[in-house]
């Protein structure tokens, strides 16, 4: 067996030609950058307003919730503090006992009853309609049902 050869590489400007160029860049141009930047400003412009969008719903409807929850736990909120007391456009932000107001609406929210809505020491309540206006226009109305103050 003879030696082992190493192959021998020869750079392309050692062949005399100092016509021929190398190209050793590896990176992007600057046109193709720009297109880039381009497509990803365009597709943001198309979903931002879609997902700003999607935000705002889930926002008003996450409030929306935590005020139909608030009316839901009501007639047991007069029952663990031992207080009657009347729900209505006026009264909403009365505090009771505990120093928290009847219903705590996020800014920009009203909640309106029909009639007084009353509810008593042990929990039991007038029933009513009530109305729950969204900072957006949007009306939500339902109602609790005497005795027990069931929200439909």
């Amino acid at each position: 067996m003879g030696a082992l050869r190493t192959p021998v590489v020869s750079h392309p400007r050692a062949s005399g030609d100092p016509l021929r160029r190398i190209n050793l860049s590896r990176g992007f141009t600057l046109l193709e950058l720009v297109v880039v930047l381009a497509i990803i400003g365009l597709l943001t412009a198309l979903a931002a307003p879609r997902l700003y969008r999607a935000w705002e719903s889930v926002t008003e409807q996450t409030q929306r919730d935590g005020v139909f929850a608030q009316v839901a736990l009501l007639s047991q909120r007069a029952n663990a503090l031992g207080a009657a007391f009347t729900l209505s456009a006026e009264t909403v932000a009365q505090p009771l006992p505990d120093g928290r107001p009847i219903v705590e609406l996020p800014p920009g929210w009203r909640l309106s009853t029909a009639e007084p809505i009353r509810f008593n020491v042990i929990g039991v309540c007038s029933g009513g309609a009530l109305r729950l206006d969204a900072p957006d226009g949007t009306r939500y109305d339902f109602t609790l049902e005497a005795p027990g103050c069931a929200l439909r």
